[in-house]
């Protein structure tokens, strides 16, 4: 678990381009956490699933992303969510 959302330092992004989701990729205290971000829903990896987070913390991830987002490799990939 993070301990501390506000530290979150993003290392890439892969946004899909048919959607717009973005999957971003941070650490936080040497721990990597994934995260998928898309419209007012931020999930986060929890082993092999996806946990949708709640608004507050949300909107700290997003924050946190636009804060990195252009400083940090951005991929682009498309139907990311296609399985």
């Amino acid at each position: 678990m993070c301990k501390n959302y506000n530290e979150l330092s993003f290392t890439h992004f892969v946004v899909d381009r048919v959607d717009g989701t973005i999957f971003g990729s941070a650490k936080e205290q040497g721990s990597t956490y994934n995260f998928l971000i898309r419209a007012e829903t931020v999930w986060r990896q929890v082993g092999e699933q996806w946990a949708a987070l709640d608004l507050n913390i949300a909107q700290i991830i997003r924050s946190r992303a636009q804060y990195f987002y252009g400083k940090v490799p951005v991929y682009r990939a498309s139907g990311l969510l296609d399985a």
